[in-house]
């Protein structure tokens, strides 16, 4: 976990007081291993790793293969996060703006319709999804594993993805390795690839439980 902020003196030397007794900890990144040292907890060992890697990018498509279109990503001026917001305040309003007018809000805010062309059926699938979207105040959602989207705002991204040819593969975890770094006794322990739930075995082996 990380560790910090940490900024009175009574609490530095309260929470190195305490991690003292510790026989083994993990942080998940530098900067927290960094503080323990800073404020005197000794390094026998101190394990820093990531949690698992979460999008899975891929650089192709059905549609391109692997001719990308990189440069049109360049009018794509909102996150999926962001405009999933937007949608959802726009239906909210009660003033949701007719497919015309949505379809600037599209170009403007995503490239599409604009930059990135679109054809007469995937406008067609967008559309409906739109109308449904708003028919049922954002009708049924599309969950991942830190997020949920409504269909338009996923289908947006979606074709997104298929006209530039870079998609992701996954919504929630994907299999790309994370760094381990190990410092101190036992830190040898960590020196091959390894899966990551035997990290735990490893730091019980080291400190002798």
């Amino acid at each position: 976990q990380g560790i910090g902020p940490i900024s009175t003196p009574r609490n530095r030397r309260l929470t190195a007081s305490i991690l003292r007794r510790a026989d083994g900890i993990v942080v998940r990144d530098a900067k927290s291993r960094d503080l323990l040292l800073e404020i005197g907890v000794p390094d026998k060992l101190i394990v820093v790793t990531a949690d698992h890697e979460t999008g899975g990018m891929g650089m192709a498509s059905l549609r391109h293969h692997y001719n990308q279109r990189l440069d049109l990503l360049a009018h794509q001026r909102m996150s999926k996060d962001a405009f999933a917001e937007w949608t959802s305040s726009v239906i909210k309003s009660g003033n949701a703006p007719a497919w015309e007018d949505m379809k600037g809000e599209l170009a403007r805010r995503v490239g599409l319709f604009g930059a990135v062309a679109v054809d007469e059926a995937d406008e067609e699938a967008l559309k409906a999804l739109y109308e449904t979207t708003l028919s049922h105040m954002g009708g049924d959602k599309k969950s991942t594993l830190y997020s949920s989207f409504d269909r338009f705002t996923d289908k947006v991204y979606d074709l997104m993805s298929a006209l530039t040819g870079v998609g992701w593969t996954t919504g929630d975890h994907s299999g790309a390795v994370v760094p381990v770094f190990a410092e101190g006794e036992g830190q040898q322990l960590f020196a091959p690839a390894q899966d990551n739930v035997d990290i735990p075995v490893k730091i019980m082996k080291a400190v002798g439980l």
